[in-house]
């Protein structure tokens, strides 16, 4: 039998290691491992006697030579060539020449090469693809108040303001107009709508309609979006052109590209910071309708959106308007109708009918029983204006002044005499249709979408994506920790941790405990602990 004397050779070094665990290194394989410790020695002690596990072992120097050690590593020859790596827990003054250190065994360092790892349920980490909108697991974190930076559709404004034209509604063109034409209409009407260019030619219109007796069948003056008419044609005594052509529906899209930036100008390291809570896009239509949209629920490739996002605008032919815009390419829907917004109802606006002219032509013109002469209507006519000049109507879709509430219906009687011709004078021009909320928005061009890219502030951009670059994103899924996969440091933290390989089972259970707890693991020793180094996906 052969008698082994075994013989200890214990290497004192200098690292950034702690036995708290909250960081480690990584090595690609056990050549690099040992090269860089190597690399930290400081005092080394051959043909020891046998090292024993996490002990206090004896060295012969003064401990003020070696008060800077922190690590250590030996090996004991003779019944192995493994190296165990250990933490320096404590030094004690023996004599001058003596120093008592007390060791505690890296297990991560000592069974690197050793550890099998299993499928665990990983709390959070850094992932291995950062694909902006793959990861959206809500993290509970503080975002502040959100800031909008204002994102414009293409080549336009806030949204995009429509071009719009003046619509009159009547139910008889006879005696006024000729043909007319409805394209597709899908919405029962009754009514006939005429297109005008120019606000001046409102009245105009109506005054035909007065004038041929038909001035009731004027029902109503609107705005409305010029796409729902073609066939724009010059009238003569009409200021501008007019349509006699119109459409049900019409179609509009927006689109809309997404930037990296945060705040005013904060460009963050980690996709997750461009998706929803804290990044996303807002619409309003400033009627009170304000809807969220998440970037990270569009489906940028189907339809070669690329980069793109886009919105459809569609409306009908109604007085006002009824229009709704939807994303397309949504939460996986093509026209995704159910997360729409409105927009806003274009303005329904007063106007003039003149009683005393319908009243005029429509009585013919038997006043008293007596006829009255053609060339005397147009004097009647006069005097009636006259006088309604001084009950000022603001425009046609202005506040009318001086009006009688509720509104002056037409006279029914068809045999007045010249009295109540000198009544129907002095009574001011009925006032039909309504105000709504359109008004004020259609007056400061607010009448159409926002678009706005709202996001957390600079501050909190900035604290969050520090946060998500030292300690990963949550995961909450069984899988493989990712101990590498970045340039410079990965951090895992699981729940609970499954691990196998040739290790004690007392120094499994700690394996296990430091990845329950979370831990770094840095890549390159000399960039240890500076979180201003590159991280990316290697």
């Amino acid at each position: 039998m052969v008698t082994v004397t075994p013989q200890g050779n214990i290497y004192l070094c200098k690292t950034p290691l702690e036995n708290d665990y909250n960081n480690q290194l990584t090595f690609t394989n056990f050549e690099n491992q040992m090269n860089y410790f190597n690399s930290t020695i400081q005092k080394s002690f051959e043909n020891y006697t046998y090292v024993k596990k996490d002990n206090i072992i004896k060295v012969g120097v003064n401990i003020d030579e070696i008060i800077d050690c922190n690590y250590l590593f030996y090996r004991n020859t003779g019944f192995t060539n493994k190296y165990y790596f250990c933490f320096i827990t404590n030094k004690e003054y023996i004599n001058e020449n003596v120093t008592a250190i007390s060791i505690e065994t890296d297990v991560y360092q000592t069974y690197m090469f050793d550890i099998e790892y299993k499928a665990s349920f990983v709390e959070r980490e850094h992932v291995n693809d950062d694909t902006m909108g793959l990861h959206t697991l809500p993290e509970g974190l503080e975002t502040g108040d959100y800031i909008s930076c204002r994102l414009q559709p293409e080549g336009t404004g806030v949204g995009e303001i429509l071009e719009t034209c003046y619509v009159v509604a009547t139910s008889d063109l006879s005696g006024v107009f000729g043909s007319y034409s409805y394209n597709n209409f899908k919405i029962p009407t009754g009514l006939y709508y005429i297109g005008l260019t120019d606000m001046t030619a409102i009245r105009q219109v109506i005054n035909l309609f007065d004038q041929a007796g038909k001035g009731s069948a004027v029902v109503t003056v609107f705005v409305s979006p010029k796409d729902f008419f073609s066939g724009w044609q010059n009238v003569t005594g009409i200021t501008g052109q007019v349509s006699l052509t119109c459409t049900s529906t019409m179609t509009k899209d927006y689109t809309i590209t997404h930037v990296d930036y945060l705040g005013n100008d904060y460009i963050p390291k980690n996709n997750k910071l461009k998706c929803f809570p804290y990044s996303f896009l807002q619409v309003s239509n400033h009627s009170g309708q304000v809807i969220n949209y998440k970037w990270e629920n569009f489906d940028l490739f189907q339809a070669g959106l690329q980069n793109a996002y886009k919105f459809r605008l569609k409306g009908t032919m109604t007085p006002g308007g009824s229009f709704k815009a939807f994303p397309l390419n949504y939460n996986n829907i093509l026209n995704n109708n159910d997360d729409t917004i409105a927009l806003g109802k274009f303005p329904i606006g007063s106007f003039n009918n003149d009683i005393y002219t319908n009243w005029l032509t429509q009585n013919g013109v038997n006043v008293f029983g007596h006829t009255i002469p053609a060339d005397r209507v147009a004097l009647y006519t006069g005097i009636g204006e006259g006088i309604t000049q001084g009950m000022d109507i603001k425009g046609a879709f202005g506040p009318a002044q001086g009006v009688v509430g509720g509104g002056i219906t037409a006279i029914e009687s068809v045999t007045k005499n010249m009295q109540e011709v000198y009544r129907h004078s002095l009574v001011p021009d009925n006032v039909n249709g309504n105000v709504n909320s359109g008004d004020v928005n259609y007056e400061f061009n607010l009448n159409c979408l926002e678009f706005k890219r709202m996001s957390i502030k600079n501050e909190y951009a900035e604290v969050i994506d520090n946060y998500f670059s030292a300690y990963g994103y949550k995961v909450n899924n069984v899988k493989l920790p990712n101990i590498t996969g970045r340039r410079n440091w990965n951090f895992v933290k699981t729940l609970w941790c499954e691990l196998d390989g040739d290790v004690p089972q007392e120094h499994m259970n700690i394996l296990k405990g430091i990845f329950n707890k979370g831990i770094t693991f840095w890549h390159n020793p000399n960039t240890m602990f500076d979180y201003s180094q590159a991280n990316d996906i290697i």
